[in-house]
């Protein structure tokens, strides 16, 4: 069984390249999901309300990857911080 996949890997270790001289990039790549944008505040916004809490779920409602939280015009009653994630 050894013998058989080493003769395999030997065999095949050419076709298995990820990228070959073929293919050549000649662009960024653009990111297919756009970045997520949660809004705070009125009552038209994604999480309505005027605290730190609202501001919080709009915080943790972020995927991993980052986003944004807009925050509508007005006075925000702040009873505790709003704690952010690490990068």
């Amino acid at each position: 069984m050894k013998n058989l996949f080493f003769l395999l890997s030997f065999l095949l270790t050419p076709y298995c390249y990820a990228q070959t001289d073929r293919y050549t990039v000649d662009a960024l790549v653009t990111p297919k999901v756009p970045a997520r944008i949660i809004t705070v505040g009125s009552a038209r916004a994604d999480i309505p309300g005027f605290t730190n809490e609202a501001i919080q779920r709009a915080v943790d409602a972020l995927p991993p990857n980052g986003g944004t939280v807009k925050m509508d015009a007005g006075e925000y009653k702040m009873k505790a911080p709003v704690r952010l994630p690490s990068n």
